[in-house]
């Protein structure tokens, strides 16, 4: 028997449908580009962002990005730079070695989560681990996410 699923809650969607009709490749290529200068990097995460993971995850990851881009547009904020973060692990076998796995190249700033946990190390730890963990389509969007938003937030801060 098929499992029940409330009219609100249809069935997830299959994990490789294509993204929703209207999102523009081009488009979320240039709101990452203050977080990501490198062509071939934008290009990369754009293509695990709308290429990868849930119907819903593609559509909602480009809106929350594109608003975010606009944000920082606003701001007068060129360039989403964290000095320093935590990475986003690709998930590779098992059977590689902690020192081979490689990362993305997006990464959580500490100081997002370290102005969140507010000096409790554990829980700054514990939320940029969170934030990265998970299928890619997840984890990638988090990182851009807080990034840009951590940058809006520093160069309102530096405004006052």
């Amino acid at each position: 028997m098929p499992p029940h699923h409330p009219p609100h809650h249809p069935p997830h969607h299959p994990p490789h449908r294509d993204a929703p009709a209207g999102l523009d490749r081009e488009r979320l290529a240039d709101a990452l580009a203050t977080l990501l200068p490198d062509a071939r990097d934008r290009a990369f995460i754009t293509r695990c962002l709308l290429d990868e993971g849930p119907h819903h995850h593609r559509g909602a990851s480009y809106a929350l990005i594109l608003l975010a881009a606009r944000a920082l547009s606003l701001a007068d904020v060129d360039a989403v730079a964290p000095s320093s973060g935590t990475p986003v692990p690709m998930r590779v076998p098992p059977t590689r070695a902690a020192d081979e796995v490689p990362v993305y190249p997006l990464a959580v700033p500490d100081s997002a989560v370290g102005r969140i946990a507010a000096g409790d190390a554990h829980l700054a730890g514990a939320l940029a681990a969170c934030l990265v963990d998970g299928p890619p389509h997840h984890a990638l969007a988090n990182a851009a996410l807080v990034a840009m938003l951590d940058a809006l937030i520093r160069a309102l801060e530096a405004r006052r």
